[in-house]
């Protein structure tokens, strides 16, 4: 429902639904198409995309997220992290448990997210109602955020789908 890119600059652009915040500009307009820039990241470095949120990395190494919140796939829902993110936050201040981990990689599917560390770990958030996060969908309260066990050694890469 949205498109999210980096240009040379490492500016962010982005265009389509927005009524779950992901355009990243404060508001929740549902139709966008034209481009907008999504302020507040410095020179990012990769982008990623879900089905309703954005992650981006910035220079300083800092991964910032936004957009749909309410299946806790940018991290807990607390008193200062909404269930829409309508601009971009550092996803250490949404997933206080990823803070001091270095995360090369984002992805995001319908309702949850993976992350992947520089040592080969991978750690998801969000929705787990259909085992996407290698966790059984009878867990009735989940980790925000939990890593992935089982894998036969380190991860290189990682893709969420919806």
């Amino acid at each position: 429902h949205h498109s999210v890119c980096r240009n040379a600059k490492g500016e962010v652009w982005a265009c389509g639904a927005g009524w779950q915040g992901q355009m990243g500009n404060g508001g929740l307009q549902y139709k966008n198409a034209e481009l907008q820039r999504v302020a507040g990241l410095s020179r990012a470095q990769k982008v990623a995309g879900g089905y309703y949120h954005n992650a981006a990395l910035a220079e300083d190494g800092e991964w910032y997220v936004w957009g749909c919140n309410e299946q806790e796939q940018l991290g807990a829902k607390a008193d200062d992290v909404e269930a829409q993110v309508t601009r971009p936050r550092r996803l250490s201040d949404c997933a206080p448990g990823v803070k001091g981990a270095r995360v090369v990689e984002f992805d995001g599917g319908y309702g949850h997210s993976a992350l992947l560390l520089a040592d080969g770990r991978v750690l998801t958030m969000g929705n787990h109602s259909e085992g996407q996060r290698a966790l059984s969908p009878e867990v009735d309260v989940p980790p925000t955020l939990s890593q992935v066990d089982g894998l036969p050694g380190p991860a290189s890469a990682i893709a969420a789908g919806s």
